[in-house]
């Protein structure tokens, strides 16, 4: 342990409860106190380096301070200028103010002098507005009689319509009279012409015949075009179905021979370098004096998809992606060429001289089709490849000998390697390869799981490829029939077609004929009706003349009392006309008067029209003028933040001070802006140094507020070391005495002392001891380079023994304590042990040991229990 260790071992075992609490809270205090000493120093220190800087830059802000002392002189004299504008306009505006006053003194004294001129043409005014207003009443009056007489002149015009409309409507009659003479002979004539025509054409009864003949004829041919139609639409929808179907079977025989291209995407995304070669050999083959296959991969075709994973579990991915020479030359020339010159890393393979017929399988299908082995197939039969692919497969992995099962398979193993000398077969799942051990003749069976497919998923299958192959052909077969019989088809409706459109020509001949017989009737009945009409109405002219005659004399008999009720009406209408000319005569005399008297009176109301004008005039411009004002002074507000009568004394002495004349004031400011327009200050260093200024305020505050936490903290850690220091250092002096004693009753000297190597720092501290065992040694601490193992031992036990009587407890027990001590410290410890544990009122003391020395000294208060142990020991 170290000292520290040492230090807070004791505190906590001897010391009271507070005493390791006030160490850890000084240690917490030193902490804080180092923390905020660093937070205050980096601070200062930043404060110090932001002084520097603003230093620096201190002619830059004294620059800033000169051109802002020239604007706030700008705008002080604005302040002026707008101050005396103001002046200026509110003695405009009382001056205005007066003359306003003086103008409407003038005017109302004029408008006093015409009072009477203006009385009297009212007089004259309201004296013809009566005369106006009587003539409107006596005009009403004249307007109202004289719509009476016209409505009753409108009865006497209509009444003599009523008599003219009677003569026309007998006029009329005798032309009616006239012209129904004329039309009975025209319509004599006209019949005679239709019964002739008539008896020109055929029968209608005859044509009726034919047309019934014709009509029969057309739906027979109609009724078969139908039928053949059906037929034909038939046929065109087998046509077209089969050759949907034949486009869906080249597409699926499309999709099957695109897999190769599926291939050798899969192989140019995975082997890249393989793919390059494969692009090569497409465009050089014509190089190579026998053939060359491209990789295994694009050239083999797997019948059915659940094969895949037995061709790829059993060739190697080395050979499937390898090139097949039947050359040994093309091979060695084709690897120089790729590996050498082009840098790809490929592989190639030299196929047998032999045809792959040639390789047959140790048993025949038969035999392993039997149960329950229940093989399918051999590896040989699941995939199509060429001649020299086949062969080579055979040869390198017995394609033709391998076969594989089914889940039957699997389960009698034991007996299908009993029964057939097989190296490797499949089954669903599972690869199983057989050996026989040369010693022992043992036969080892081992199987692996397969793994899924990766590159030859796309399987070809062609069988269905074949398939079909058949079924497109025979579709073509179907599809030419059906084509013939369409044509045959087509031409029996051209003829149907021909035979159709005669049949309705002829119709369409004999519905003229049969509609031209049945409007030449209707036109000879219709002929005879009217003739009929006009021969059965009854002359009756002079009657028609008589009620002419009556109606007229009728309509003279109302015409009088209308006659007599016009004259009376125009009788009243005469003294209401003499009245409105009187009424008439007196208004324009009036209106003439008051001419007269406005004529009299023009000069005068001139005058007061020019007083008005000059008046609204003065009166304007002086709404102008403090409109202005008023503006100005929202402007001075703005400027200045408060109005003139709010200005403090110290800016109206400052405002003073300057000139008022408003053209020298502009001259200053002018002048004022050249200045400042002279300064070309940068802002952004005027803004670093206001945002230093600041930070430098704030970070000396936190500063002075560190300080007060480092007093407050230092206050705290002065009156902790108070009650800490204290009694530890009396803690120590006791553990010291005991401890010294100990070695003294031992002719050695052994001291206890508090270490530190700085007062302030608490984690420091700790309790050093100090041993010195052989005379001619000095004093010197106990630590694992200056003393042996059991020197160390009897330090430690006789420090715990200085320990043990500042705390109480139960029991003590030590373990082993002598071990690596030499006889004579040995024994020393002992004797102190015992005389220590053996006073009264003291702690119940468990020494174990696996040994002890001879005559230890022994007391009554001591019991020595001895623990038997061993393979022979028996209880």
């Amino acid at each position: 342990m170290t000292k520290i260790e040492i230090l807070e071992a004791t505190e906590k075992s001897v010391g009271p409860t507070e005493m390791y609490n006030w160490h850890l809270h000084l240690k917490t205090l030193q902490q804080s106190k180092k923390e905020l000493k660093s937070k205050c120093d980096e601070k200062e220190k930043h404060i110090e380096k932001l002084r520097r800087q603003n230093e620096r830059n201190r002619q830059e802000m004294q620059r800033h301070n000169e051109y802002q002392d020239y604007l706030n002189q700008i705008t002080l004299l604005e302040k002026k200028k707008h101050v005396l504008d103001y002046e200026a306009h509110r003695a405009k505006f009382e001056m205005l103010r007066e003359q306003v006053a003086k103008k409407k003194a003038e005017l109302n004294k004029a408008k006093d002098d015409v009072k009477p001129k203006i009385r009297l043409i009212e007089n004259w005014k309201a004296f013809s507005e009566k005369c106006r207003q009587n003539m409107v009443e006596t005009d009403i009056n004249i307007k109202k009689l004289s719509h009476v007489c016209k409505v009753k002149q409108d009865s006497l015009y209509k009444k003599d319509d009523e008599i003219e409309e009677a003569r026309q409507s007998l006029n009329q009659k005798k032309s009616e009279f006239a012209d129904c003479k004329k039309k009975k002979l025209s319509l004599r004539k006209l019949l005679e012409q239709l019964e002739l025509e008539r008896t020109s054409l055929e029968e209608e009864q005859d044509v009726q015949l034919e047309l019934r003949d014709t009509d029969a004829n057309l739906s027979r041919t109609c009724d078969k075009m139908m039928r053949l139609e059906l037929e034909l639409r038939q046929l065109q929808d087998d046509s077209k179905n089969a050759e949907d179907e034949r486009k869906g079977i080249q597409q699926q025989i499309q999709i099957l021979q695109n897999q190769e291209n599926m291939r050798l995407e899969k192989l140019r995304l995975k082997y890249h370098d393989t793919h390059e070669a494969v692009m090569w050999l497409k465009q050089n083959k014509g190089r190579f004096q026998g053939q060359v296959f491209e990789p295994i991969m694009l050239l083999i075709h797997v019948k059915s998809q659940p094969y895949v994973k037995y061709i790829e579990n059993h060739i190697a991915m080395k050979d499937l992606k390898a090139f097949v020479f039947e050359n040994e030359g093309d091979m060695e020339s084709f690897l120089k060429l790729m590996r050498d010159e082009k840098h790809l890393r490929v592989n190639a393979v030299r196929a047998p001289g032999v045809p792959s017929n040639s390789f047959k399988p140790s048993y025949s299908l038969d035999d392993l089709k039997k149960r329950p082995y229940c093989f399918v197939s051999y590896l040989r039969e699941l995939f199509d490849a060429p001649d020299a692919i086949v062969s080579y497969l055979c040869q390198r992995y017995r394609v033709h000998d391998v076969p594989v099962g089914t889940q039957t398979t699997k389960e009698n193993v034991e007996q299908v390697t009993k029964t057939f000398s097989l190296r490797n077969f499949y089954t669903p799942e599972s690869r199983f390869a057989v050996k026989k051990s040369f010693y022992s003749g043992q036969i080892i069976t081992s199987n692996t799981a397969l793994r899924e497919p990766r590159l030859l998923t796309e399987a070809l299958d062609v069988e269905q490829c074949q398939q079909l192959q058949k079924q497109l052909q025979l579709l073509d077969s179907q599809i030419a029939t059906k084509n013939t019989q369409i044509d045959d088809l087509h031409g029996k409706h051209r003829n149907l077609s021909r035979e159709d459109n005669e049949l309705r020509k002829r119709k369409k001949q004999l519905g003229e004929r049969k509609s031209k017989c049945r409007a030449l009737e209707q036109r000879i009945h219709l002929r005879k009706e009217s003739l009929m009409a006009l021969e059965a109405s009854k002359d009756s002219l002079e009657d028609e003349e008589l009620q002419t005659k009556q109606k007229i004399r009728k309509i003279l008999n109302e015409k009088g009392p209308i006659l007599v009720n016009l004259v009376e009406l125009n009788k009243k209408k005469l003294p209401l006309l003499q009245d409105k000319s009187c009424s008439d005569l007196s208004y324009r005399s009036a209106l003439l008067k008051q001419m007269k008297e406005k004529g009299e009176s023009e000069e005068v109301f001139k005058v007061i029209a020019y007083l008005q004008e000059e008046y609204d005039a003065l009166k304007m411009h002086m709404s102008s003028t403090r409109k202005e004002g008023k503006e100005i002074l929202e402007v001075f507000r703005k400027l200045c933040c408060c109005t003139l009568s709010d200005l403090s004394k110290a800016m109206l002495h400052q405002l003073s001070q300057l000139p008022n004349d408003i053209d020298e004031i502009d001259a200053s400011i002018i002048d004022a802006r050249a200045r400042a327009d002279c300064y070309n200050i940068n802002m952004q260093v005027v803004d670093e140094f206001v945002q230093r200024l600041a930070d430098i305020e704030k970070m000396t505050e936190e500063v002075r507020q560190l300080k007060d936490k480092l007093q407050k903290v230092e206050q705290d850690n002065f009156q902790a070391k108070e009650k800490w220091l204290a009694p530890l250092q009396l803690l120590v002096d006791e553990i010291n005495k005991r401890f010294s004693s100990f070695f003294a009753s031992m002719d050695c000297v052994g001291q206890v002392d508090l270490h530190y190597e700085n007062e302030e720092e608490y984690d420091t501290y700790g309790i050093r001891i100090q041993v010195k065992f052989r005379s001619a040694s000095k004093l010197a601490e106990l630590t694992p380079f200056h003393q042996s193992g059991g020197e160390r031992s009897v330090s430690t036990m006789l420090y715990l023994l200085a320990l043990q009587e500042l705390n109480k407890c139960p029991f003590r027990v030590v373990d082993e304590i002598n071990q690596g001590m030499d006889p004579t410290n040995e024994r020393r410890v002992f004797d102190i042990i015992v005389n220590t544990v053996s006073i009264n009122e003291t702690s119940q003391y468990f020494f174990i040991t696996p040994k002890l020395l001879p005559d230890l000294p022994c007391n009554d208060k001591m019991t020595v229990h001895c623990v038997f142990n061993g393979p022979h020991v028996t209880i």
